[in-house]
């Protein structure tokens, strides 16, 4: 099989509130920081992307 090709990419920014507590930002990053978060989202962005038929065959990676 072929090497697959890139379609398209999306950017995903994540803001917090200026006023955000330490401790609630470090939590935060500590979450998005972990190997099965990233797991996580490419699984629900397959579940979207299996909701439609024409998206099916195209694979996910989600990678920072």
């Amino acid at each position: 099989m072929n090497d697959p090709l890139v379609l398209d990419e999306f950017h995903l920014t994540l803001f917090v509130p200026a006023d955000l507590d330490e401790t609630q930002i470090r939590a935060a990053r500590q979450i998005l920081d972990h190997p099965a978060f990233r797991v996580r989202l490419a699984r629900a962005v397959r579940r979207l992307l299996d909701r439609y038929e024409a998206l099916r065959a195209l694979s996910i990676e989600a990678s920072r």
